[in-house]
């Protein structure tokens, strides 16, 4: 059941489905037969969390990680293609 914003420092109660993001995810682990031993779980990104970060499964694992920003404007002189 979900309650609560699956981001770490946030925490928000989960209310509305249309206030934030649910993800289903699968978690568990894959058994050496290829059979997979994965149970698919709902986790939950509050509105304000989920415009700067997402979930992923790592290691079977759910992980709350900042979204990579394409729009981002780079320091100056490191603009992509630019040598370090």
């Amino acid at each position: 059941m979900i309650s609560r914003c699956a981001h770490p420092g946030c925490g928000r109660p989960f209310k509305y489905l249309h206030e934030g993001q649910v993800f289903v995810l699968p978690v568990g682990q894959a058994s050496q037969n290829a059979q997979r031993n994965l149970i698919e779980e709902l986790y939950f990104l509050c509105a304000d969390c989920k415009r700067t970060h997402t979930i992923i499964v790592r290691e079977g694992q759910p992980v709350v990680v900042p979204l990579k920003n394409k729009n981002r404007i780079a320091p100056r002189g490191k603009e992509d293609g630019d040598a370090a």
